[in-house]
Parts: structure tokens; C-alpha cells; sequence
């Protein structure tokens, strides 16, 4: 039989004696997801698997299985209508676990799309590259559907939209919003796949509340100009600070997504921007470091985890904000925790 290994993480180098050894298999291996999508010449062929998946893996790891798909050509597969795919069976695995490790309390949530893909080209994002640049929406007819077939058969209480980029399309989303308004069958509504803040508005913004949406992430990404040119990804500090306040007065919970390592980043530019985001009216704020291929080296990792880890120290000093999250359940240990992730990932 075939094993599957999607996401391929960490297979370059390791061979198929390596992988072998890890999955113990004597039939074929598959890769697939980000890595393959993005850099398949390290991972494919005699030094990983037998067959690549790139870009939508569903279609082709069925066809593989079955036996309809011969080796790979390398070509990133993109299906077009998203209406026609099968909707994830939820009973494989006990769905009240799907977020079991985030700090929610007696909340049951899963995950849905309405949309795949990309075209923006922002520099840390591969989200293009995974759906070769196309753009994808589902019916609003399908996502109702599967909302209401979630919360009948499930009884969820909330779903996160993880769309690569759900702002992409605005009439589109509008017409999403509108209908979620009139038929979102009683579940709460999160977003929090680092939105632009850009895209946003107070008129979109009241009609996500009203759709059922109770929190979002925005991607600030970086405060320093010359980063912001260099991610593609510009932000005009007063539109930020007026979708912030919008959000607030909505009742909208915030998180902002921030990045260091970037190549205009020194310790007084990071220091500067840690004051600004404080400033903010986030409710709450996560640090990612930007290490491009090849790994940043070993003891600038360990100088970002320094300085991202005296982020949350600074940030999460504001009596507000931990309130923030001890609001959403969180225990002190699990707080922790969390924290000992950020600071040692």
C-alpha cells in the first residue's frame, strides 16, 4: 500500500532510506503540500517519494490510490469548481478535538473554506505559488449548506473560515456576509487567517458582524517602511488604526499578526515597532519569524526568539490584554504553555 506524507516536512536529505525507516512501509510514498508545491526539486525522485502531489491534494491522492495516476508530472493541480468536491467526512476523527490545543473553553469548532488560493505575490506567503497564482470561490448555496449541516450533526458552536485570502473577492464575500445575516444557522464566526487591513472597512466590517463573526486576524505584518516594501504588503498606520476602532465599537475581537526577521529589522526598529503595536487596539498579538530557505542561521534564530519572546512579555504586561485571554478560557497553566511554545518553537 501507498503511504501518504502531506505536508512533507523535513524529507529533503533524508532519502528513502531515511523515510522508510521513519514510516515502515515497503509500498510507495506520496508527498505533498507546501514544501513539494514550492521546491519539489528537493524532495522529489530518488531522494524522497515515489509521487509528488502539488498544489490541491485531494483529486490527484485519490487517483493515485486508485490507480488512475501514473508518476507525476510536476504540475501544480488546481480544480477549478470547488462546488463539485466531496465536503470532508467529519466522522473520521472525533471533531470536538480539531482545536483542542488552542485556548478555547467548552467551545466545539472546526474548520471550513469558501474560497482556495491567491494572486497576491507577498514575499513571506506561499499561498500563490500552492494555487499557481488562480483564485477560487465555492457558492454561497455550498458554504451555507455545509454550516448548517455542521451545527445539525455536530452541534458545533463556532467555525474558523481559513481562506487563504477570503477579502480577494468582495462582491463575492458581500454576498457571503448578506446571506450568513438572514441564514447563519446560530454559530460564531472566526477569521483568522491574517487579513489585510487594507481590504477592510467599517461597512465590511459592520456586515461581518452582523454575518455572525465575533473575531478576526489582520496581518500587520511590520511597521518599518522599508520591510513593508520589501513583503509588498503596504500599510497606512491611520486606515489601520480606523478599522481597529471600528472593530472595537463592533465587538469584534482583534489579533494582530506580526513578523521579525525581516531585512530592515535592527533592535531599535523592533523595539520601535513592539511600542507602536502595544499602542494598538488589538486584544491580542502573535509573533512569527521570517526564515527564508536556507534556515536562518543558528544564532539568529536564537536572537529572534529573544526578541520574541520579550514581545509577549511587553505586550501581555497590559492587564487588558491577558484578560483577553483568560476570557477565552484559558487556565494560567495552559497560558504557559502556550507561551514556552512561542518563545522555544
Amino acid at each position: 500500500g501507498w503511504v501518504v506524507l502531506w505536508p512533507a516536512k523535513h524529507v529533503a536529505g533524508r532519502g528513502r532510506a531515511g523515510l522508510a525507516g521513519r514510516v515502515r512501509t515497503g509500498g510507495g510514498i506520496v508527498l505533498g503540500g507546501r514544501d513539494v508545491t514550492v521546491g519539489p526539486e528537493s524532495l522529489g525522485g530518488e531522494e524522497g517519494g515515489d509521487d509528488l502531489g502539488r498544489g490541491d491534494g485531494g483529486v490527484p491522492w485519490a487517483g493515485i490510490v486508485e490507480g488512475e495516476v501514473g508518476e507525476s508530472d510536476n504540475a501544480i493541480y488546481v480544480h477549478e469548481n470547488l462546488d463539485e468536491l466531496e465536503r470532508a467526512d467529519r466522522e473520521v476523527f472525533p471533531i470536538a478535538r480539531y482545536y483542542g490545543d488552542i485556548l478555547k473553553a467548552d467551545r466545539r469548532w472546526t474548520a471550513v473554506v469558501a474560497s482556495r488560493g491567491c494572486r497576491r505575490e507577498c514575499a513571506y506567503c506561499a499561498a500563490a505559488a500552492l494555487s499557481g497564482g488562480s483564485f477560487r470561490t465555492r457558492s454561497v448555496e455550498s458554504v451555507l449548506n455545509e454550516l448548517t449541516r455542521l451545527r445539525r450533526d455536530h452541534e458545533l458552536t463556532g467555525v474558523y473560515l481559513e481562506d487563504d485570502n477570503l477579502l480577494l473577492d468582495r462582491p463575492g464575500l458581500e454576498a457571503l456576509l448578506e446571506a450568513l445575516a438572514r441564514r447563519n444557522p446560530g454559530l460564531a464566526l472566526e477569521l483568522p487567517n491574517g487579513l489585510d487591513p487594507m481590504l477592510l472597512d467599517s461597512e465590511l466590517l459592520e456586515a461581518m458582524a452582523a454575518a455572525g463573526v465575533t473575531a478576526l486576524s489582520l496581518g500587520i505584518e511590520t511597521t518599518i517602511e522599508d520591510n513593508q516594501r520589501f513583503l509588498k504588503r503596504p500599510l497606512d498606520p491611520g486606515h489601520l488604526d480606523a478599522v481597529l476602532r471600528a472593530c472595537r465599537a463592533l465587538g469584534l475581537r482583534t489579533t494582530g499578526y506580526l513578523l521579525v526577521g525581516l531585512p530592515h529589522d535592527s533592535p531599535a526598529a523592533l523595539a520601535k515597532m513592539f511600542r507602536q503595536v502595544k499602542a494598538m487596539h488589538l486584544d491580542l498579538a502573535h509573533v512569527s519569524r521570517y526564515e527564508p530557505l536556507p534556515s536562518t542561521a543558528h544564532a539568529a534564530r536564537r536572537a529572534l526568539r529573544v526578541a520574541t519572546g520579550g514581545f509577549y512579555l511587553y505586550f501581555y504586561a497590559d492587564p487588558s490584554r491577558l484578560a483577553s485571554v483568560v476570557r477565552q478560557g484559558a487556565s494560567l497553566a495552559s497560558i504557559g504553555r502556550r507561551y514556552a511554545h512561542w518563545l522555544l518553537r
